[in-house]
């Protein structure tokens, strides 16, 4: 028999429990395999809102810690992102960073940063499934 802690066994329930909270969103760009914005996770206040994004790429990306000692390299398959949306402006920035070994993020985290990044405009916000329309729009989110 199996135990609980076996990744198959781990991605499945943890499939099981998202599904309702989570909606894949397809392939975005040329890296981005999939995005998965978690709706139980979105907060609104005002003009603005937030959301956790899950990141899955088609490749395994680079990352670089910046150290004037010593620069390291770390290397990661999946994301999971806070991000921040100003819905009047239609901007969004990242606060928080989660990087994952593996593709669908449930196993070995080899990174974290937490930190706002810089505003980045989204020209396709009232697309339904931009993110941006989701947190600022979506029906399922609570006021």
């Amino acid at each position: 028999m199996r135990s609980l802690s076996s990744p198959p066994l781990i991605a499945l329930l943890l499939a099981v429990l998202l599904a309702p909270a989570a909606r894949a969103l397809g392939p975005v760009g040329d890296e981005i395999r999939s995005a998965w914005p978690v709706a139980e996770s979105i907060r609104r206040d005002r003009d603005g809102a937030r959301m956790i994004v899950l990141f899955s790429y088609r490749r395994i990306q680079t990352g670089y810690l910046t150290n004037k000692d010593s620069p390291k390299a770390f290397y990661y398959r999946a994301t999971r992102a806070e991000l921040e949306f100003d819905c009047r402006r239609h901007r969004s920035r990242v606060l928080r960073t989660v990087f994952f070994s593996d593709p669908s993020g449930l196993e070995r985290v080899v990174h974290e940063q937490a930190g706002r990044g810089a505003c980045m405009h989204d020209d396709g916000h009232a697309q339904k499934d931009s993110l941006l329309f989701i947190a600022c729009h979506g029906n399922n989110a609570p006021r």
